[in-house]
């Protein structure tokens, strides 16, 4: 990674603090989703949903996401399954909330 990829990836972890948003590589177009918010205090820390094409998905928290959120640890707090990734997209906005909604839309 060049430095410009580096600092162009921190400043995207930055504008996104405090706020759902998906990974640009993990977006569920035809594979998984990732979207996570970053804590305002630190952005390589936060709380991540992983949803599988398979329907299953997890919630949880993560860090030491620098330069960005692919290298960050993840622990999961909370796991289910629906029988579809869409299912399980609907069932984690009811649980979320508006917020987590609107993430999904923004980056969609």
């Amino acid at each position: 990674m060049t430095k410009e990829e580096f600092n162009s990836w921190a400043m995207f972890m930055k504008s996104n603090v405090g706020k759902w948003t998906v990974d640009p590589i993990h977006n569920g177009v035809d594979r998984d989703l990732l979207c996570f918010a970053g804590r305002p205090d630190d952005s390589t820390k936060g709380i991540f949903v992983s949803v599988y094409t398979d329907g299953s998905w997890s919630v949880g928290r993560y860090w030491g996401a620098c330069p960005h959120i692919g290298e960050a640890i993840f622990e999961d707090k909370s796991k289910g399954k629906a029988d579809t990734m869409s299912l399980a997209i609907e069932h984690l906005v009811n649980c979320i909330g508006l917020s987590f909604l609107k993430g999904l839309v923004r980056c969609a």
